[in-house]
């Protein structure tokens, strides 16, 4: 039973990596777009990535920034808040949040 248990998770593991990287691709498309300055479309890219992965800790990361480059303050911070409660190490998002709250963007 408790083997049966172990390997259910292993393959809910493998399976939530396979999510993670099947997604990549529209992650870093989101990525290209906002670095070319074309951040409407790479917040649609990115938020059809959390709809289908909704704890994509990295893709709410972007989220937040692409947000913050619209301004879009308080949306911004949420989704830094929600990459932090996924991945609480994410030292960028931290970051990131920390000059949102404080009003210092730079």
């Amino acid at each position: 039973m408790i083997f049966a248990a172990k390997r259910a998770k292993a393959h809910e593991s493998k399976v939530k990596i396979n999510i993670i990287f099947a997604l990549l691709p529209e992650k870093n498309a989101a990525i290209s777009m906002a670095n070319t300055g074309n951040f409407v479309q790479a917040e649609k890219h990115l938020k059809q990535t959390i709809s289908l992965q909704p704890d994509f800790a990295e893709a709410h990361a972007s989220l937040g920034a692409i947000l913050a480059n619209q301004n879009k303050i308080e949306e911004a911070i949420q989704h830094y808040q929600k990459a932090l409660e996924l991945k609480p190490d994410m030292l960028p998002a931290q970051e990131h949040l920390n000059r949102l709250l404080t009003g210092n963007r730079k």
